[in-house]
């Protein structure tokens, strides 16, 4: 438990920190009040990473599974000493400089640490989509997400890698003809890239991740009749069942039926309303959904009355309907025909 809140504590104050920091750096630039393209674009930069690290500080305020925040530590360390050695170089030009003028003049020019503006400027951007997709693969993760957002996401993978990767190579070169007091610091430049290349796998594996659904603890009294499962060969999800229990004369089912079984368990069936057809299952996010449907199971055993089966059937609907998003019509991982994806939830039978 304490390695848990010392996860989130880390996470929420590099985050706060890095917050703080890079608003001080998009004050002192904007004072400027400078329209050069360079100074412009790192403007916007810089507030597009504050309203990053803003929702990184809410993610992590409100979360409760505490490990999924350990892939923003990285970008969140890398983000933040990218703008204080930013501001290191802008108050270093201001000390020595006579004037505003002077000053961004001087800031464009210099370098610091082994690296000009707009190498710095450039690592900024890449700290900053590195985060960003961090935090988008986590919030696919936690909600909804259609098949365009997840090529969005896996679309943005692809580019920051590669304009990592070409920074690396870049850095590489430059050390290579460094002397040995500045090659210290490139090595330092060029590990923190490494380690966004990995955060970047991370979020990737997060993203595509194939959603898991526990079917567990339930139990099916005498003569009753539950069913869990799909019929589609292929599901786009992993099924887990384990530690059910049926009574005597009850009928249980659980996995991947073929269409004659499932005509043949559903058959004379007293709520038909049950068995659910979800085509937009696919497209439900890997732990909100899973979470809903064990929601329902776990609350829904099958030694509920024939009475009240029309009242669960209706709450199930209401719970599984507000989960699917607008734009179902783009489900993730389809394949090119589309193929309904059903999932039964327990029948109430005598």
């Amino acid at each position: 438990m304490a390695e848990l809140v010392g996860t989130v504590s880390a996470v929420l104050s590099l985050a706060i920190f890095a917050f703080d920091t890079s608003k001080t750096l998009h004050d002192a630039v904007t004072s400027f009040k400078s329209q050069r393209k360079a100074i412009k674009d790192l403007q916007l930069d810089l507030e597009s990473l504050n309203s990053i690290l803003g929702s990184v500080q809410r993610l992590a305020e409100d979360t409760r599974d505490v490990q999924k925040l350990e892939p923003l530590r990285q970008p969140l360390n890398c983000c933040l000493k990218a703008c204080q050695e930013m501001n290191n170089m802008l108050q270093s030009c201001q000390s020595h400089s006579k004037g505003e003028h002077d000053s961004i003049r001087d800031w464009l020019r210099m370098k610091y640490n082994e690296k000009s503006f707009d190498e710095m400027k450039q690592q900024i951007a890449s700290y900053k989509a590195t985060l960003n997709i961090c935090l988008g693969a986590i919030n696919a993760e936690n909600s909804s997400i259609s098949e365009a957002s997840l090529n969005e996401i896996n679309d943005s993978i692809l580019g920051t890698r590669e304009d990592i990767q070409d920074q690396l190579e870049q850095l590489q070169e430059k050390t290579n003809r460094a002397n040995q007091s500045a090659r210290s610091a490139l090595q330092v430049d060029y590990e923190q890239l490494k380690q966004c290349l990995e955060s970047l796998k991370q979020a990737e594996q997060t993203a595509n991740a194939t959603p898991r659904i526990n079917i567990q603890g339930n139990s099916g009294s005498s003569g009753s009749r539950a069913i869990f499962g799909t019929d589609t060969v292929r599901p786009q999800f992993d099924l887990n069942v384990a530690d059910n229990k049926a009574g005597l004369g009850a009928t249980m089912s659980a996995g991947v039926h073929t269409p004659e079984t499932l005509q043949a368990l559903l058959s004379n069936s007293r709520a038909p309303e049950l068995a659910l057809v979800l085509e937009a299952l696919k497209n439900q996010p890997h732990g909100t959904n899973a979470q809903e449907i064990q929601h329902f199971l776990g609350g829904s055993r099958a030694e509920h009355s024939i009475q009240d089966e029309n009242e669960l059937a209706e709450e199930t609907q209401c719970r599984l309907q507000s989960r699917i998003p607008a734009d179902s019509s783009e489900p993730r991982n389809a394949s090119a025909q589309s193929v309904s994806q059903r999932i039964f939830y327990p029948e109430l039978s005598d």
